[in-house]
């Protein structure tokens, strides 16, 4: 090889092993993550992931609920007019206050709205407006965020 051609594939393989490497093929790396709901009751008026209205759940995501902070009386009570979940663990509710995992909502659900019917945080009933507080229910995008 003659300088000059050196002189030029230098360069041109520091290109090639510098640029390879981020051209691989991408796959996707799986379902979207778990989803915690967080219940607090903040004299009557309930939150749950700190918002007072609707929260988006994907479809296949898997869903627990959970208090955001134990109270005097660590419990919730989560009604539904109809289960959104496969599992068919409506309501979602624990006496002692542990996580419930509800699991992942049907495919039936997909682009429905599911208002909870009642709620109980810490043993204090939620007073938020009817049609106000629950989960829509959005097609997954089948990716972690």
């Amino acid at each position: 090889m003659t300088s000059r051609q050196v002189r030029f594939a230098l360069p041109v393989l520091i290109a090639v092993l510098t640029i390879l490497p981020g051209c691989q093929e991408h796959h996707p790396v799986g379902l979207v993550g778990p989803l915690t709901i967080k219940l607090a009751n903040n004299n009557g008026q309930c939150t749950q992931n700190g918002s007072t209205g609707v929260i988006d759940v994907e479809e296949g995501q898997d869903v627990t609920y959970e208090l955001a902070v134990a109270g005097a009386n660590p419990q919730f009570d989560v009604q539904f007019s109809s289960c959104p979940f496969a599992s068919g663990k409506c309501p979602a509710n624990s006496p002692q206050g542990t996580s419930q995992d509800v699991g992942t909502p049907t495919a039936a659900s997909v682009n429905n709205t599911y208002y909870y019917s009642s709620v109980t945080v810490n043993a204090l009933p939620c007073n938020n407006g009817a049609g106000t507080f629950g989960l829509r229910i959005k097609p997954g995008t089948g990716l972690k965020r």
